[in-house]
Parts: C-alpha cells; structure tokens; sequence
C-alpha cells in the first residue's frame, strides 16, 4: 500500500505484524486476536478472562517494541553509515478486534492501542507525531523508503525456513 506519506511493506510475512516505512522512521504493527474483556495496567500489564478469572499475557505493546528494535539491530548492521537509523522514529501500534473490551488504566486509553477499524486514522496519527519530534527533513524520502522495502523483502526469511536452515 503506498501513501505519500507511507507505505506498508506487505510482502514481509510476519505471523503477526506489518511494517510501515514512512519519511520518519518505522512503524511496526501487531495484530492481536484478542475476544471479550481486557484489562491493561498502568505498569503495561495485559489480562484476559477466561473461565471468568483474569490470566496475565505478555505485553503486545513489548513484544513490538521488541520486534521494531530487532529490526532496527539488522538494519544497523546492514549500512555502512554507523548510527543513520538512530535519526528515525520507532513507533508501534497494537491492534486490536473492534469486539475487543478494554479496560484501560486510570490513565485513559494507551495511543499505542486500537481497533481494527481505527488503523488508518491511528497510523496517519503516529505518523504526523513522528512528524512534529522528528529533526528537520525527513530522513528518508519516497525511493529511501522504497529501496529499504525492497532490501527487507530480499532480506525477510521466514522463521519456518530459518529454522530448517540451522538444523
């Protein structure tokens, strides 16, 4: 999906996150499958109920996070400019079935949440604050973004495959 302000490298099959490439940085999205009620703490704790009492999961909002730094580790070790990802935004969005039920900390709703219906308006917002923190110009243009898109595809191996490759 192109966008002039982003596009989304659809062609990486991870099981359960999308990559968006834009002028800032990077965004890396996680769909969680998650049905009825969900209670996030404000120390970053999930919980969902079954059999009517809450089990803890592991954060999705960590676990993307820690996609999006292991992304940006490959990355570094791939450019011969040490530091040039350092300058761009990483950013992640965890979303959510719209059936979903979330009970949110007494903070109010987390901006790295949302349902499915509201993906667009929340990428385009993460976007325009990635935006507004960034340094001046955008770090990497429209071919930048396509040519990085391009190396991942090339680069992106399935962990099925990898793990027959180490066997």
């Amino acid at each position: 999906m192109c966008s002039t302000a982003w596009w989304l490298v659809r062609e990486i099959q991870w099981p359960r996150y999308h990559l968006i490439l834009h002028g800032y940085g990077l965004l890396v999205v996680e769909r969680e499958s998650l049905k009825g009620r969900v209670r996030i703490d404000g120390d970053g704790q999930w919980f969902v109920w079954q059999d009517g009492r809450p089990v803890r999961l592991p954060s999705p909002i960590t676990r993307a996070y820690v996609q999006a730094l292991m992304l940006k580790a490959l990355l570094d070790r791939r450019v011969q400019q040490r530091g040039y990802f350092d300058q761009l935004e990483l950013d992640v969005l965890v979303v959510v079935d719209d059936d979903c039920i979330a009970e949110w900390p007494t903070s109010g709703p987390l901006p790295e949440v949302c349902g499915r219906e509201d993906v667009a308006q929340r990428v385009e917002q993460r976007v325009a604050q990635c935006r507004n923190t960034a340094m001046p110009g955008a770090p990497l243009s429209q071919s930048e973004r396509r040519k990085l898109g391009d190396f991942l595809i090339v680069a992106h191996a399935p962990a099925r495959r990898l793990s027959k490759e180490r066997q």
